[in-house]
């Protein structure tokens, strides 16, 4: 394929990919978008069309030489094509010289990338690290302070447990005689005329961790707030009794006399003490 050189003045035969008139030497495209590397190839196959045409051109001499024709032309022709191939062996160690370049960057680039990327690996992994070893430090202190809170409520429950380790939800009264037999039941109405033994039963959250043995004292209480005792000893009534870590309740000692009607009408208190702690306490009315 060839065209025409747009030099008016020119106008002579050149390849179609031609840049520059290898007559005139007027640039005839716009070659500024390309890369070098694709100028040099351009230039190269522009080159090689060139060839072919002084290769057509020197065979049309050699026909002129032999119908008896110019040697000037030829000799010019010749010359020209000497030029172009030099052209083109110098276009191709540019390309070559271009590739190696190439393959320099591309190795240079791959070494950057890998090096890169070990180098990112070992910044996630030091971030890793130190943000694992916050949480973890983190962590163990808030294990350590809810440790020490559990230790702190363990001890508390433990002085509660020393304290109170029956906690009483409910108090039951019966009237009994002397030997423990009931006259009128727990929870029965307690009459003055009839009542002799005032007999307690307690029930309880039980907190016990052995069992044990609790000496109670019971506490009756007038409506004046004064407290029944024994009149020939003086001494508050009490009760001995053995409590296991699976009881619920327990029926304590009674306390009165062997006679009826010895116990005052009205309002009165019982309360249940263990080492000089109320574990609980009922209003009753006696009438």
């Amino acid at each position: 394929m060839a065209k025409i050189c747009i030099n008016p003045n020119c106008e002579r035969e050149i390849p179609s990919t031609a840049v520059f008139c290898s007559f005139c030497g007027t640039q005839q495209v716009e070659n500024e978008n390309l890369s070098e590397e694709e100028k040099l190839h351009k230039e190269l196959s522009e080159t090689g069309e060139m060839i072919e045409l002084l290769e057509k051109s020197l065979a049309d001499a050699h026909s002129q030489i032999e119908n008896g024709t110019a040697d000037e032309e030829i000799q010019g022709l010749k010359n020209k094509l000497m030029a172009e191939q030099a052209n083109q062996t110098n276009l191709q160690n540019q390309i070559t010289a271009k590739d190696k370049e190439i393959e320099q960057l591309e190795l240079l680039v791959n070494k950057k990338d890998k090096s890169g990327g070990f180098i990112i690996f070992i910044i996630l992994l030091f971030l890793a690290t130190v943000i694992l070893s916050v949480v973890c430090f983190s962590l163990n202190n808030e294990v350590n302070q809810k440790q020490n809170e559990q230790k702190k409520v363990q001890e508390r429950l433990d002085n509660l447990r020393q304290t109170f380790p029956l906690r009483i939800t409910r108090i039951e009264l019966a009237n009994t005689d002397n030997s423990g037999k009931i006259i009128d039941d727990f929870g029965s109405k307690l009459y003055r005329s009839r009542l002799m033994y005032l007999n307690p039963k307690i029930h309880f959250d039980n907190y016990l961790e052995n069992n044990k043995t609790f000496n109670f004292e019971i506490h009756y209480v007038d409506a004046w707030g004064r407290m029944e005792y024994n009149t020939g000893s003086g001494k508050i009534p009490t009760s001995e009794n053995y409590i296991s870590t699976a009881d619920a309740s327990v029926r304590l000692s009674g306390w009165g006399s062997n006679h009826k009607g010895n116990w005052k009408s009205g309002a009165w208190t019982v309360e249940i003490w263990y080492n000089d702690v109320c574990l609980g306490r009922r209003a009753f009315t006696i009438y």
